[in-house]
């Protein structure tokens, strides 16, 4: 109605009974204060709002580490989600009154380092933490859950007949409930995990003193922009530090989401598409839009500056920014030393203790694998008896009867299984302990039952499946794996993401799987589980890994999210498909680089730009990214 003084007066009011009669961290009592921080804001008094909008947000996060201890991921997820107007309208203040007010960036900083990837860290430090612990009972409860969710997303790949909907809907929810049940008996009996919440309360200046000289660290963010009650449109902006940052972090405005996600990213993502491996377009190198929206706003900002370490947001998520040209013709990735980190907290985080010199490769599955063979396969390994997968839930005989083979069968990749035996000799004449796995014996209980190694190479189909909510289509090789209508896993992007492993055919025939076997498809949700705490590398070859769902700044939901959730220190995956033979050359370069000692994300520029040349070489001088510039490092 415009009445902002009788407003902020009920406000105050509202506030003054509550402060009274309402206990510490009641959720009334933060409301109020935030909900008079918005008032005030809307009015342009800065210096009143900020004090409450900084007293609304200790609450929050105070009453978050109170129950954390208690909650599971989905719950946590669940209360960023509650709050998530709550961070977008202080962003909005910020991006207002950020001129008048410099100190307003460094409190967006701090609230970004809270916000992205906090749930992820947390559930990666909570399974370090009881791996370390030795508690037989916790370590117990961390197989349990695996156990479970892998029954889970077994299950979720069985299409019921419609007699049994409701039996299968049943045994689904039953599963969901337990390993609900399982999680958080877990997450009460790590006590340890509640001691170790110092670095959840970062600071851009903890951040900003990691730094070396020549180093910046650059936050980029998504936020609804509220021009006093309603929502205009979708902001992209960034904060920049570096080592000599002394009073506040650098608030850099992008633009709207039509700017950034239209103009710039669809312009770019349209440069790179093509009609088949051998066709690309003719326009494949990055136009104009991308740089002058995406990056020349922050060059200001980056004077002297060598070495970027960028957490992305957004759309900016789903292209690798290292590719895009400068008007003198040079890429950024020329230009300056970029480092992808799912949030700048990141650069706090101390590195586990690396494993042996060991590696499982992984490539060039039998996706047509029968039940018979991938019984005897299971058996020709090393140690089959640990190779059974956890057992899934019985189903009536009518539930697997009359079941029609699906058209959707995975091509071979015979390429993949050159690319990792050609890795794999890299790796013998440097002195490490390669293992690798093929044809028949490319399982998933192999990736699942691998234990600690330096590095994982999974050479395989990969799938993502967008978010079906307002549409029944479904888009990707799984579309016969989750019928529309079939339960809502379609909205957990973490089982909408994956990779397949033989005798994944039968999976997506909606075929189940026998107990004694695994399905062969490994979504993000099971991976999540993997044990890759000593894990400096695991490298995902496969079409779409780093593809995922947004969700409130918490990164992105699939495969990056789920191996980061693992423990893996660094992930290097692909944002689009790439060919066979240009996908094993650049892995050939950066392992040849990286084994001799060359920095893991040095070896990758390197290797990307060496194979930029030669692809020039080989169609007439274009630069076609596209075969070359598909591959993202993610991590430290």
């Amino acid at each position: 109605m415009g009445q902002y003084d009788k407003a902020e007066a009920l406000y105050r009011q509202s506030l003054g009974i509550l402060e009274k009669f309402a206990a510490p961290g009641n959720p009334d009592l933060e409301t109020a204060v935030l909900n008079l921080a918005v008032v005030l804001a809307d009015q342009g008094k800065v210096s009143e709002a900020e004090p409450f909008f900084q007293r609304g947000f200790l609450s929050l996060f105070n009453r978050f580490q109170a129950n954390s201890a208690f909650m599971t991921e989905k719950e946590r997820l669940g209360f960023l989600d509650l709050v998530s107007y709550d961070f977008q309208r202080y962003f909005s203040f910020v991006h207002t009154f950020h001129a008048q007010n410099p100190a307003l960036t460094g409190s967006m900083y701090n609230l970004l380092l809270w916000q992205k990837g906090f749930v992820a860290g947390s559930v990666a430090d909570m399974r370090r933490l009881i791996e370390a612990s030795g508690d037989a009972e916790a370590l117990k409860l961390l197989n349990e859950l695996t156990a479970k969710r892998t029954q889970f997303a077994a299950l979720l790949s069985v299409q019921p007949s419609s007699s049994d909907a409701e039996a299968w809907h049943a045994k689904v929810d039953q599963l969901r409930t337990e390993a609900d049940r399982v999680e958080r008996t877990l997450v009460t009996r790590s006590s340890t995990f509640a001691q170790h919440q110092s670095l959840n309360r970062t600071s851009w200046q903890q951040v900003r003193d990691a730094l070396q000289p020549g180093d910046a660290a650059v936050e980029f963010a998504r936020f609804r922009f509220y021009p006093k009650t309603k929502a205009n449109s979708v902001y992209y902006a960034a904060l920049v530090i570096t080592r000599e940052t002394k009073d506040q972090p650098v608030y850099v405005f992008l633009g709207d989401d039509k700017q950034i996600e239209s103009d710039a990213i669809a312009h770019f993502k349209d440069s790179l598409a093509t009609r088949g491996f051998e066709q690309p377009a003719e326009e494949a190198v990055p136009g104009p839009h991308a740089y002058e929206l995406v990056w020349k706003p922050l060059e200001s900002a980056l004077t002297g500056i060598t070495r970027i370490d960028l957490a992305t947001d957004g759309v900016l998520n789903q292209v690798p920014l290292g590719i895009i040209p400068a008007p003198d013709g040079k890429l950024l990735m020329e230009k300056y030393d970029l480092r992808l980190v799912s949030s700048t907290r990141d650069l706090l985080r101390p590195q586990a203790p690396a494993a042996a010199p060991t590696a499982l490769l992984l490539g060039d599955p039998t996706f047509d694998l029968s039940e018979d063979n991938q019984r005897s396969a299971a058996q020709t390994l090393k140690s089959p008896t640990t190779l059974r997968a956890p057992s899934i839930p019985q189903l009536s005989a009518e539930w697997v009867g009359n079941q029609t083979p699906s058209a959707n069968t995975l091509p071979p990749l015979p390429g993949t299984g050159i690319e990792v035996k050609a890795i794999a000799d890299l790796l013998r004449q440097h002195g490490w302990q390669p293992t690798v796995y093929t044809g028949d014996q490319a399982l998933k209980t192999v990736v699942e039952l691998s234990g600690s190694l330096r590095v994982l190479h999974l050479a395989t189909h990969g799938f993502f499946l967008p978010d079906p909510q307002g549409s029944s289509e479904l888009v990707g090789d799984m579309r016969s794996l989750f019928q529309p209508g079939q339960y809502s896993a379609l909205n957990d992007p973490m089982l909408r993401s994956g990779l397949y492993f033989a005798a994944a055919d039968r999976a997506l025939a909606g075929k189940p799987s026998p107990p004694d076997l695994d399905n062969g498809v490994l979504t993000a949700l099971e991976a999540s589980n993997l044990n890759l705490e000593k894990t400096q590398l695991v490298v995902l070859s496969a079409c779409d890994t780093g593809k995922g769902d947004e969700k409130n700044g918490e990164g992105v939901f699939g495969l990056r999210r789920a191996l980061e959730e693992a423990g893996a220190q660094s992930v290097l995956m692909s944002l689009w498909s790439v060919p066979d033979k240009e996908t094993l050359d650049l892995m050939q370069r950066f392992y040849a680089k990286w084994l001799s000692g060359t920095e893991m994300h040095q070896a990758l520029k390197e290797a990307q730009l060496e194979m930029r040349e030669e692809v020039k070489r080989t169609h007439d001088g274009n630069d076609l990214p596209y075969y070359w510039g598909a591959f993202v490092l993610v991590g430290r």
